[in-house]
This record gives C-alpha cells, sequence and structure tokens, in this order.
C-alpha cells in the first residue's frame, strides 16, 4: 500500500519538520530532537503500519518533550500500542475525528485545529 509521506505537521503554534534517512544497524526507525526546533526524523524504508506507528511514537516523544512529562521510553511504546490498537479496533473515531474538525487530510489548515490546555 502507497502513504503519504508527510513533511510537516501543525501543532500550533509549531511546525514539526519531518525527514527521512537511513538509520545506523540498532533498529531504531525514528528520532525526535527539540533543537534548535521540533524535527523528527523516520528510517526513509518504512512502509504501512511500521511507518504510522513509528510516527504516531515520535509524536508522543514531541508531546512528552513539549509539557516536560518525563514519560520513560516504556510508557511511551504503552501510550504508542494503546493508540494504535484504539484506531484499528474503532475506525469509526477517525471518521468521528475528521467530522468534527473538518479535516481535508490532503491539505493542511489551521481550520479544525485543537486548542492546546494552555490556551
Amino acid at each position: 500500500m502507497s502513504i503519504t509521506r508527510l513533511t510537516k505537521i501543525r501543532w500550533n503554534p509549531l511546525d514539526i519538520d519531518i525527514f527521512y534517512g537511513p538509520f545506523g544497524e540498532d533498529d531504531q526507525f525514528g528520532s525526535y530532537s527539540s533543537f534548535p526546533k521540533p524535527t523528527i526524523t523516520l528510517e526513509k524504508t518504512l512502509d504501512g503500519v511500521v511507518y504510522f506507528s513509528t510516527l504516531v511514537h515520535e509524536l508522543i516523544e514531541f508531546i512528552n518533550d513539549v509539557y516536560g512529562m518525563k514519560l520513560k521510553e516504556k510508557d511511551i511504546r504503552i501510550l504508542e500500542i494503546s493508540i494504535l490498537q484504539l484506531i484499528s479496533s474503532n475506525p469509526e473515531l477517525l471518521d468521528i475525528a475528521k467530522a468534527l474538525f473538518k479535516f481535508d487530510l490532503r491539505h493542511s489548515s489551521s481550520e479544525g485545529s485543537v486548542d492546546t490546555p494552555e490556551s
């Protein structure tokens, strides 16, 4: 299955740049860095569920960093797997989100953005 490779994710007021490249042989599929700006790098060969799972994992790393949650890697992995299980077992959740936030998955827009808890 061919999937869209994201290059940026909007999280008001930040943009998280997404890059693709090779990783070493340490079984690492992705990484998150906050400096000098939020960046996610994903293994360029990832596809399908592994791509999406790794992207979700790195986004949780980003949230963990922004809010200073100090989650451990095992906690981030538990959240990643739990989110994926919820989505795969209940695909209607995505339909509800698209309807509520008026998402057009082909275009980035501030319409439908969600305020952060500090907003």
